[in-house]
Parts: C-alpha cells; structure tokens; sequence
C-alpha cells in the first residue's frame, strides 16, 4: 500500500496578510538552486528580498516531509501566473543533484491531491523554466516525467 501523507504547518510569519487563490489552473515546480537550504532559509532569503515571504505555497523537504508555505493564497512563484498557480518548491538544487526517492513520491502524491481537486490534468504541471525565460528552474535533473507518471498512478488508485 502506497504511503499516505499529512501536509505540515510550516509555521511560518509573512509580513502582511496572503491573499485567497481565486482559482488554479497549473502547478508549478521549482527548486531552490541552494544544495542545503530548508523551508526557514528560503523563507528569511525572499523576506530579505521584500516579499511578505517564502513565495512557494508549499515546500517539499529531502525527507519527503510536505510542507505549508503559503497554502491556497496567491504565491510569489513565478511573475504573472501567481494568482492562478500553486507553486512547489522543493528542497536541492536539481542542476547539480538527484532527487530522493522520498521527495519524489512526496511530490507526486501532493500533485495529484491538487489535480484531482482542481481537475487539473498532465498538461497543467509546468517547471519554472516553462513559464519564464531567465531561469533553468527547476533545474536539469529535476524528474518531470517521473513525477508526473507517479501523480498519475496516485489518481489511478484513488479512483
């Protein structure tokens, strides 16, 4: 039987009040670029940048550990496709490493959660670097495929 998962707080204090997602319409993966950064770094590095903070509505640790940043509320992701998207960010730098195999299934099962309550299909699922020209994001060895085949296999077995 596949693992199911629990999404965590993450705990987090943005600086002004998020804004409710109007609707979704993509997903939208990135990592961090940063080999060793966790949710809190990311979140103090984007405060530090002006944002209210960490700009991912969710985050996905090496440990396959989920969890919320901004939640269903508008991100700070990725420039024009912040008020439709939710945007993961997860945890390495995917040019220069691999996935772990827990962050991958952890990923796949939170992609298919929103798939299924958006009604969102394959086509929907988007790197950064698909959305927006200057960014390699969410890197070279970032597992599209895999992910998107694991997403599927979940909406398969909950159906």
């Amino acid at each position: 039987m596949r693992r199911r998962y629990r999404i965590k707080k993450g705990m987090l204090c943005f600086s002004s009040p998020l804004q409710p997602l109007p609707g979704v319409n993509v997903i939208v993966y990135h990592h961090m670029s940063r080999a060793d950064w966790g949710l809190y770094d990311v979140h103090r590095f984007h405060k530090k940048k002006g944002w209210k903070g960490i700009g991912y509505n969710y985050w996905i640790g090496f440990d396959g550990s989920i969890y919320k940043a901004r939640g269903e509320h508008v991100g700070a992701h990725v420039r024009g496709w912040n008020h439709r998207s939710i945007g993961i960010g997860f945890q390495g730098d995917y040019d220069v490493q691999q996935m772990p195999d827990k962050q991958l299934q952890a990923g796949a099962w939170l992609t298919a959660y929103f798939m299924k309550k958006y009604n969102l299909k394959e086509r929907d699922i988007v790197g950064h670097k698909e959305l927006s020209s200057d960014t390699t994001c969410p890197g070279a060895n970032f597992p599209m495929e895999e992910m998107k085949r694991q997403a599927a296999a979940w909406l398969i077995a909950d159906n």
